[in-house]
Parts: C-alpha cells; structure tokens; sequence
C-alpha cells in the first residue's frame, strides 16, 4: 500500500512542476511570493475589521493561517528550484501572474503535506478507492477512535493556550495605544516589548545555546519593530488607494541601537533565525516557519512584515535553537523544573489548607511535585514534563517517549514509594506523618498530553492551566479537584469543542478523502480572573485605567501632551527621528529591570531510568 500511495503521492506532485514561476530568479520569486502574501492579508484584516460575526472572523483567521502554511511552502520550493541567475522582466506583471498561480498551488499542496508527512508517522491508515489514470482518488482514515479523540483534544489546547497568550498581548496593545496612540516609534517598541514578553515562558536568564532568552527577546521585538514599521507603510499606501505592491523590508543591523545586547549576539541570533534552504549545526530539518527571516542572494536578510507579527516566537525561536545546538541548548534544563515549581506554588498559596513537596528522594526517583489537602486528607503528585510545545501532529508524538516514560516508569515508582510506607513518605516530604486517605498521580505538562500512540495507563496526562482551574472550581478541596482531573473534566469534549471530519477535495487531479478535526467554537476556556491581570515590566496593561494621551510632536523625538486632537502630520517623524526615540524608550526596560532578584540554579538529583 504505501508504494501506491508514494504513486498517487508523485502524481500530486506532478501538478506544481511545470509552472512558469520556477524559471523567476530566485530572489524575485521570493520577494514577489511575500508581496502577494502580504497584499491577500491586507485584504483579509480588513474584512476581518469590519466583521461581527465571530464566526466569519474565526474563519478569516484560519484564512490567513492557510496563507502563512502556503508561502512557507512557496519558500521552501523557491530554494529548490528557483536558481539564482533565473529570469526577470522589468514588467512586474506577468511575474505576478506567475507567483499568484504559484501560491494557488501552494495552498493546495501545503495541505497535501500536512497529509501525507503524518501519514508517514503513522497517524493514518491509506486505501486508495480508484486508481484509473485522471480518476484517481485516495482515502486517509485514523488509525483508531481514540488516536483522533487525542488528536482532537491537544488541538484545542494548543488554541486555548495561544488564546490565553493573545489576549494578554491584546490588552498590553490597546493599553499602550491610548497612552501613545498618535507616537508611533512609542507604540511599536511597546508592541515589540509586550509580544516577547508574553511569549517566552521562560526567564530571561534562562540560556539556549550560546543566548539567554533575554538576549533573543531583545533581538526579536528589534526585527517585530521593523515589521510594523514596514506594515503601517504598507496600509498608509493602500489607504491612499496607491496600486502598488506591499514592502518587503531588509534587515539592517547596523543601524540598530544595541544598548542591551552585543552586535556579535544580534548577529549570530539573526543568522540562526533566517531561513536559506540549507541545514544549520545539528538541525535535521529547516522550515521558513521557525526560521522566519529570508536569505537573498547577495547576502541580504529580508522579512515579509505579517509573517513576522503572525509568528509564534516563543515558540517558533526556541524550537529551532534546540534543533541547531541539541544538547548545548539544554545547558539550563534544571531551571525549568524551578520554573514549574514556581508557578505550582503560585497556584497553592491561596489555599491555606493546601501544604506543599518537592523534589522528594524516593527508590530509584525523585518525587518532582506533590501537593497535600489536610482537610481532605488527600494526596497528588506530580511527574512534571516541560518541554518546546510541539503543535502538529508529528512534533506532539515525539514528545511521547518522556510522557510514557512518565506515565509508565515514573508514577509507577511514586505509588510504591507512597505505599510501601506512607509515614515515612509523609515524613520525608512533609517533615511529619501525616494520615493520607486517598492519593492520585499525574504526569503535568505545559500544554499538549501526548499522542493516541501512548499505550494505555492507569493515570492521566493534564497540563498546568488544567491544575488551576480545577483549584478554583473546587475552592481549593484537592479531592474533589483531583478526581475531576482524574476523569478527564477538563479536557475538551468531541462534539462539543471539536468533532471529527472528513476533508475531500482535489490535489493535482487526485481526489483526496482524509479525516481530519473540526474544533466547534472558542468557547473551551481554562482560564481564571488571575489571568485578566496583565503587567508588562510591573506596569498594569488596563486600557480601562490608562487616560487617552494626546501627544504632540515639537521636534525630533520630543513631545508634549495636548488637548487637541491629534493630526495626521503630528505622527510622522523621519528615521532618525524615529531612531533617537527608540533609544530613548529603550531605556525603559533597562530601568524597570533593575533590583530584578535573579533565580538561583538549583543542582536537583538526576533520576534514574
């Protein structure tokens, strides 16, 4: 079977070779490629700004992400088989015409890709229901009921948690453009600060490789600067009714004023995070997605503005620095697990009836977390699994070897522990006995809980947003809380929060059937009013709490407040205008950061296997 599906796979593929957008030069596909990208989203946030329909809204969203799927694949190809001395005309239309057939076709095959690469991981069983030539059709089918369930539930978390992180930002944003709204340099460096910020989980401390997070946030919110620069260009163009295609923007270093990081860090970092085609140290694979900087010919660096503010840098960076440097990039592997107790603890506190443990000494382990109800006389621990959240299927089974091993060698070594002589447990955790009347055991993630392809076991995978709100809906009872985790309560539901699908459509003159998950609506939500609180740099982000300031420019980065209403002219400066107010405001995480008390490392003993 899978040699006819490789078959139908190459007719498929036969589709895109033939297109006239090949023989472009290579740094003109890929600079026409992002203008088209750029000039459908345009188009897309306006309908998405004049909507009310949450629905239609949600559906132009997942537009967008569509194209973003589509040019990264039109990127990838582009360094295949564009060559550099390719063609180009002094026109720019017909050249147009050829990319826009192009990206046609790459929105269809990206999607063919995100079929037929699980198919090779074995999350679908394939049958091939025509194979006469021109009426070929082919079926892709889950392996089983409960592979699509879980397929379905970490989808949904994934949304909930991005969810979670956007309204943050949102709220960040619309409080920095009342106090700044007429200022733009100080509206797009307070963007590029509250996008970093709420993206990165981890400290800025916290180091990956030759960089510590601090350093790649003060690098990136640089280029997501840059990104709005370019797109509020963009717009102002379109406004006017220009017909002229979207800026692509090139990355200049030297003119960045680097006051919190070395120009030698900026540089390695930007060329980390730029995508050539080609392999970096001991990466196995590269993707435009996490590598979202795009390498020309002639050495210079470029962006497409909305695939830079669209990214997921928290995500997307850190994936490819532990790609590059593997090992290395897990210098500071310990920290994380302080990380996890931190923000546990954050979550017990509230509850005086709750005592907590960690790091516990056991046989053959160490108890990572446990958690203690002296009302209840309950018990839970907690085998804690942090790692870069994966979002396709593929990158969500390759975390399942530590959440089995979690699962089925860890927690197992708990519970033997706990009743081979619960006193001296409780005393060695608690520093007292304790009586314990019930006990439960989780492995505790971020966000994702393994795939469909974990064999089964006696305990459950939940995330830590699980944990919180599960607290708060029992008012602190630990039982009562734990055996709802226990149950599954908190994951999403099928047919609720997503159901099962089947997509059909045509790819390259192949009918292809393959199932696939529908989520609902956004209604699934883990989130508590603690999460309603947003700070940025110990400042409360309340646009309800914040007046509408009105500033009026009176010289190279100077301003004062007015009563007037602000005016177009009031809010263009030239770039080095621009410049010295960046540097200015620059100054201001460098002040709110100083008396940070850093995190201590803390030597934890290595578990056994």
């Amino acid at each position: 079977m899978k040699k006819e599906v490789r078959r139908i796979e190459s007719i498929i593929d036969q589709d895109f070779e033939q297109l006239d957008f090949w023989n472009i030069n290579r740094d003109a596909a890929l600079i026409l490629s992002c203008q088209l990208f750029e000039e459908w989203v345009f188009q897309l946030d306006e309908l998405i700004m004049a909507s009310k329909n949450n629905e239609k809204i949600a559906s132009l969203k997942n537009s967008i992400l569509d194209l973003m799927q589509g040019l990264e694949w039109l990127i990838k190809m582009a360094f295949r088989k564009n060559k550099v001395d390719g063609f180009t005309l002094e026109s720019k239309l017909p050249l147009m015409e050829y990319t826009q057939e192009a990206f046609i076709k790459a929105l269809t095959h990206s999607k063919a890709e995100q079929i037929f690469i699980p198919y090779g991981q074995g999350f679908y069983n394939a049958k091939v229901n025509n194979s006469e030539e021109g009426e070929e059709e082919i079926q892709f089918q889950y392996p089983s009921h409960d592979l699509a369930v879980l397929e379905g539930i970490n989808s949904v978390l994934l949304d909930e948690h991005n969810n979670y992180k956007v309204k943050k930002y949102e709220k960040a944003d619309k409080t920095i453009a009342k106090l700044f709204g007429n200022a733009p340099e100080a509206v797009y460096q307070g963007r590029g600060f509250a996008k970093v910020e709420f993206d990165f989980d981890f400290p800025d401390e916290y180091r990956i490789g030759p960089y510590t997070i601090g350093d790649i946030k003060n690098v990136w919110r640089r280029v997501i600067r840059e990104a709005w620069w370019a797109d509020r260009s963009n717009r102002e163009l379109k406004i006017k009714g220009e017909d002229s295609l979207p800026e692509i923007v090139e990355l200049k270093i030297e003119s960045w004023s680097l006051g919190d990081v070395s120009k030698e860090i900026t540089i390695k970092l930007i060329d980390d995070l730029t995508y050539s085609g080609k392999k970096k140290g001991k990466q196995k694979f590269s993707t435009p997605i996490t590598e979202p900087i795009i390498q020309l010919s002639d050495g210079r660096k470029a962006i497409s503005p909305r695939f830079i503010l669209y990214n997921q840098p928290g995500r997307n960076i850190l994936s490819t620095l532990n790609r590059i440097y593997e090992d290395e990039a897990n210098a500071d592997s310990d920290m994380k697990e302080l990380i996890f107790i931190e923000e546990l603890s954050d979550i017990t506190k509230d509850y005086k009836n709750l005592i907590v443990c960690h790091d516990v000494p056991v046989e053959d382990t160490n108890i990572d977390y446990g958690i203690f109800d002296v009302k209840s006389k309950t018990l839970v621990l907690f085998e804690m699994k942090w790692f870069v959240e994966p979002v396709t299927s593929v990158e969500i089974k390759s975390k399942d070897e530590e959440i089995s091993k979690g699962l089925h060698t860890q927690l197992p070594k708990y519970k033997k522990a706990v009743e081979n002589d619960v006193s001296k447990f409780t005393l060695k955790a608690f520093k007292k006995e304790l009586e314990i009347e019930k006990v439960n055991y989780f492995v505790l993630t971020r966000v994702t809980i393994g795939s469909g392809f974990i064999k089964p076991s006696l305990f459950k995978t939940i995330n830590i947003r699980m944990v919180k709100k599960a607290l708060l809906d029992a008012k602190g009872d630990l039982n009562n809380a734990s055996e709802k985790l226990k149950k599954g309560d908190y994951y999403p539901k099928l047919n609720k929060d997503f159901s099962l699908e089947i997509d059909n459509g045509k790819m390259g003159g192949v009918t292809v059937k393959a199932d696939s998950i529908k989520k609902l609506n956004n209604s699934f939500n883990l989130s508590v009013p603690a999460d309603e609180e947003v700070q940025l740099f110990g400042i409360e982000m309340d646009p309800d709490k914040v007046p509408y300031n009105n500033l009026k420019p009176i010289g190279p980065s100077q301003y004062i407040f007015s009563k007037d209403s602000p005016t177009k002219n009031d809010s263009k400066l030239n770039r080095a205008e621009r410049r010295n107010q960046e540097r200015q405001l620059g100054k201001e995480k460098a002040i709110s950061k100083k008396g940070t008390k850093k995190r201590k490392k803390k030597k934890t003993k290595k578990k056994s296997n």
